[in-house]
């Protein structure tokens, strides 16, 4: 049995108990649906949603940032117009 179908069954079981007026009672004895039922669909979808970035600490990524800063650099350096360019911009020319 396919699992839409297990769902289906179990919703048909559900079905007579579930009607506007058994929901009206409930929230009326204090039942929070939205405490029930809105936080945590929202954590799941939240951690489904976290789940799927990348993991990258804030050192690792200063890291690479780093390294492709020095990279850079030494491109500039390489070229004589780019470097008294960089020159300029920081005032030693």
């Amino acid at each position: 049995m396919k699992k839409a179908e297990k769902a289906i069954k179990a919703l048909h079981i559900f079905k007579p108990i579930l009607s506007k007026e058994t929901l009206n009672i409930l929230q009326l004895l204090g039942f929070n649906f939205k405490q029930a039922i809105g936080e945590p669909l929202t954590q799941l979808v939240s951690a489904t949603i976290a789940s799927q970035i990348p993991a990258i600490s804030n050192t690792e990524e200063l890291q690479s940032l780093q390294l492709k800063k020095e990279v850079e650099y030494l491109n500039v350096v390489q070229d004589e117009e780019s470097f008294q360019r960089l020159l300029k911009i920081y005032g030693k020319e």
